[in-house]
């Protein structure tokens, strides 16, 4: 069973934390004022982090998506893109956090999650990666973790970063 501790600890595996989007009343209804926290967004934020490791030296990296618990505001299409991901393993709840991110090989977190925070903080390797790009490096948010823009930076931060733990 892939939702036990066990499991995880006999595979590597990359954690990344999302930020599930509200369905679209919800969104506008609750004034959200950021662009960036729009279904559309976090769908890249997965499927860039998927098709950087869809590489055969990757093959054996299992990737982990730590989410919230699920909301009857959050966004069913983002819900039914998640659930159709075969390289994603979910877990929502009844886990340990910190022991998922020591047991991790790096955590890649939407910005600013408290999960991407957290690691940087225990000194596990921790990046934010904002696909929209609209985020200032310099944001007092990062709290000091680098912040990748594009796929192509994610694509480079994770073969330097993984090539020996392949």
């Amino acid at each position: 069973n892939q939702n036990n501790l066990r499991y995880l600890k006999n595979n590597k595996y990359i954690l990344i934390s999302d930020i599930t989007p509200l369905n679209d009343i919800d969104f506008f209804t609750a004034g959200e004022m950021y662009e960036n926290y729009r279904t559309k967004y976090i769908k890249i934020f997965i499927e860039d982090i998927l098709s950087c490791l869809n590489n055969k030296n990757y093959s054996k990296i299992k990737v982990i998506l730590k989410t919230k618990k699920t909301r009857i505001i959050d966004n069913k299409d983002y819900l039914d893109f998640i659930k159709k991901q075969k390289k994603l393993i979910t877990y929502e709840k009844n886990i340990s956090i910190k022991e998922l991110i020591e047991d991790s090989l790096l955590v890649i977190s939407y910005p600013f999650t408290t999960i991407g925070y957290l690691a940087g903080k225990i000194g596990k390797k921790s990046v934010y990666y904002d696909p929209t790009a609209s985020i200032s490096d310099s944001h007092n948010s990062l709290y000091g973790l680098k912040l990748l823009k594009n796929r192509d930076q994610l694509k480079s931060y994770l073969e330097r970063n993984l090539f020996d733990k392949k």
